[in-house]
């Protein structure tokens, strides 16, 4: 294969998340050289990539984070990406905040955020539908 189709200079990606809240997420890829569109994605040449992420609490301020990729062969490389950038970053993350919740530190939200910033809110509002059946219980 060469290069042109293996791993294009100039390229067009589409990414796709399911998140299935709070704890699970898949990820569908699809890139492809610019000028490689057809109508049937299926006869599309480049790469086409699955991956699962599960999340479950450890401690409350520790996750365990699992994820698998469709394509054994590109399983290292995904470990090694996530060891060296990802899981660095969210450590980092974990340090600075502490125990300060997240609204209360006035971050500033980017027009990229957009993702991140609904999950926290249907977070939020999963938490307080949990609590309010927990204290109707009561």
């Amino acid at each position: 294969m060469n290069r042109s189709t293996s791993n294009p200079q100039n390229g067009h990606t589409d990414l796709e998340v399911t998140w299935h809240a709070p704890g699970a997420m898949i990820l569908r890829s699809e890139s492809r050289p610019i000028g490689d569109e057809c109508s049937n994605m299926s006869n599309v040449s480049g790469h086409k990539r699955v991956a699962a992420h599960i999340m479950t609490p450890e401690t409350e301020h520790s996750t365990h984070y699992f994820f698998d990729v469709h394509d054994r062969k590109h399983m290292e490389r995904a470990t090694q990406i996530f060891e060296r950038e990802d899981c660095v970053v969210i450590e980092e993350i974990q340090r600075n905040m502490g125990n300060k919740e997240f609204w209360d530190m006035t971050p500033l939200i980017l027009s990229n955020d957009r993702g991140g910033v609904l999950a926290r809110r249907v977070l939020q509002r999963k938490i307080r539908q949990e609590q309010a059946t927990v204290n109707q219980s009561d």
